[in-house]
């Protein structure tokens, strides 16, 4: 009796603290209700049950406000097996399963209690809550069991898989060495910029410098000499040419950017079989997506006003093509479904560098968008010059391990990045480097041997580099000296302190690179643009890098492309000394193409020693 008076005594006062969001103080009351009642398991009295459920439930109420969800569980566990029909654990139970994407395990938790108790309303509520989550998740098991054994992926290194905890993904079929594609997909959906519509082909993405190629008829598409030559491409934009003539001469559909609407006519006029993907541009191996796998892409909730502006635009697209959205109703809906997942599933197409300024278009792959996102990945994609989406290997994977891509700028740190994936993907990352102490990258790898020291040139690296960004440029370059010293000197804080590969050097290198942009310094440019291709593709010792010169153009500026392109056109002998291939690779200390290699003084990056000046310079 006294034992159960104690304990009695201990959970009121832990009701109290509870009462005063005192969630600890709680917490350490119930604890103690436990140890007086020498709680091991189920007793034979039923008042001593009773009151260990309720110190269980109280105290896992405790820890959900603290978001310790995983110690929750286990305390609601514990009372479910006193007390199967306790109500209140079991919700609480099914909100940690929840909070900790076990999702099914919820569901059939919900399941499994209004069997005992078909009255619980929490319960209730919370099965209907999960009913679609888990009819959409059958749906993605369903389409990896339709899609894993097609012919399409024995060309790749992987296969196709789905579990519940990583939903779609790809897992390496054996070992996959670095620089490996390991899978390429063709678009379904692309767009441009509307400052790139007359400079940029519309079909591969590639820069097209001659006006005299720009369509005539609607004044905003541009293709290149094999895109206009390829009959699929021709059918395509026949196909929308009228209504982009129409969406940018009527004065009632006048608008500032066209991007959002140009996607809605394309879904309109794919659902409408008018056109289909540019599979024809396509030579060699690629997953050949459809409009169908863009249906089956997840996309996140969309909040009330950006719901309201992606009907009207998907309106103002059933009225270009001259159909009415209240008796299209159904056509309306599914392209504000498509809208969404294009804004949560596209990938960009845009320089490594990634700056302000060069991002030139969006493209949805479906197959691109199967990769789960770490911010320490294992594989980078780029866009090669039949506006695939090819994804490389950047360091030895295992077979049986998943394959990661990127959905963010993982240069900035912890904090930024989870904000970045919660408010665009509604997602919290939990990747190998997330999950470290801190946040930061497997931190032996990425920080100097004194942790204080670190810190230290962290702080002064970034208080240089943000006087410098406080530095504007005049028109002919003036202050440049000033802003590069500032730079220069926040990358000496770190040496020695920080590894190369610290996110804050990229971020100093990256801003290197703008400015000897800004006063067309091709040398150094090229410089820090190896070094950001190197941060931004390695992963280990044995990593490596690929880039082609058609690609490559996209990144660097038309006055170094025209020395680029150069050794193509004139054959000459450095285009057969480096092996007459369209490539060049990076793997240990040897550069080479995909025909051999070329030695270079044992090249290290990204401290590039003398001998790569000349082929900077040469190419």
């Amino acid at each position: 009796g006294d034992m159960l008076s104690s304990a009695g005594a201990h959970k009121e006062k832990g009701n109290q603290h509870f009462g005063r969001a005192q969630y600890k103080e709680a917490i350490h009351e119930y604890t103690a209700g436990l140890e007086e009642l020498d709680f091991g398991g189920k007793s034979s009295s039923s008042e001593h049950n009773v009151l260990v459920a309720t110190l269980l439930a109280n105290r896992a109420a405790c820890k959900i406000k603290i978001d310790n969800h995983e110690e929750a569980l286990k305390d609601c566990t514990s009372c479910l097996n006193i007390d199967p029909k306790h109500g209140k654990a079991r919700y609480r139970a099914i909100t940690c399963l929840r909070k900790l994407d076990r999702v099914r395990e919820a569901y059939d938790m919900s399941v499994e209690g209004l069997a005992l108790d078909p009255s619980l309303e929490d319960i209730i509520k919370a099965k209907q809550d999960m009913q679609p989550i888990i009819e959409e998740m059958d749906a993605r098991r369903s389409y990896v069991d339709q899609h894993k054994d097609l012919p399409v992926y024995d060309g790749f290194p992987v296969r196709l898989s789905y579990d519940d905890a990583n939903g779609r993904h790809f897992i390496a079929k054996g070992p996959i060495e670095p620089g490996t594609l390991v899978v390429r997909s063709s678009p379904v959906l692309a767009v441009l910029e509307d400052a790139y519509l007359t400079t940029r082909c519309n079909a591969c993405f590639m820069e097209v410098n001659d006006k005299s190629r720009v369509c005539p008829k609607c004044e905003h598409a541009v293709f290149c000499a094999r895109c206009a030559d390829n009959a699929q491409v021709t059918s395509v934009h026949k196909g929308e040419c009228a209504a982009l003539h129409m969406l940018y001469t009527t004065s009632q559909f006048v608008i500032e950017n066209s991007r959002d609407i140009r996607i809605a006519l394309r879904i309109l006029l794919l659902k409408l079989k008018r056109i289909s993907p540019h599979d024809g541009l396509v030579e060699g191996a690629a997953v050949h997506d459809q409009y169908s796998d863009v249906l089956a892409l997840v996309s996140p909730s969309v909040p009330q006003d950006r719901l309201v502006d992606l009907v009207q635009v998907a309106s103002l697209a059933c009225a270009i093509l001259h159909m009415d959205p209240e008796e299209n109703i159904d056509a309306v809906s599914e392209m504000v479904r498509v809208l969404s997942a294009f804004q949560s599933n596209a990938h960009e197409l845009a320089s490594p560098v990634r700056s302000e300024n060069d991002t030139w278009g969006a493209a949805l792959f479906p197959t691109g968008a199967i990769l789960n996102h770490s911010c320490k990945p294992n594989a980078v994609f780029s866009i090669d010059s039949d506006g695939c989406l090819c994804f490389y290997s950047t360091r030895h994977i295992e077979a049986g391990e998943q394959v990661y891509g990127q959905y963010i700028d993982v240069y900035t740190p912890y904090n930024e990045r989870q904000r970045s994936l919660q408010s665009t993907y509604e997602f919290t990352c939990k990747c190998q480097r997330c999950s470290h102490v801190g946040g930061e990258p497997l931190l032996e790898e990425l920080e100097g041997p004194d942790r204080t020291a670190s810190e230290q040139a962290e702080d002064k690296a970034l208080m240089l580099r943000s006087k410098a960004n406080e530095i504007v440029l005049g028109p002919s370059g003036e202050r440049s000296d000033e802003k590069i010293a500032l730079l220069n000197e926040a990358l000496e804080v770190t040496r020695g302190l920080l590894n190369p590969y610290h996110f804050i050097v990229a971020l100093i290198y990256r801003n290197l690179v703008g400015t000897y942009f800004a006063i067309k310094d091709w040398a150094n440019a090229s410089r820090c643009i190896l070094y950001i291709f190197s941060y931004r593709w390695i992963a280990s010792s044995s990593s490596f890098l690929r880039f082609d010169f058609n690609t490559i153009s996209n990144y660097l500026s038309p006055a170094i492309m025209r020395v680029l392109a150069m050794p193509r056109r004139l054959g000459s002998f450095l285009w057969r000394w480096v092996g007459g291939g369209t490539s060049l690779q990076y793997a240990g200390n040897t550069w080479g193409t995909r025909n051999r290699p070329v030695k270079l003084n044992n090249v290290l990056l990204p401290s590039l020693p003398d001998a790569w000046d000349p082929i900077i310079l040469m190419l």
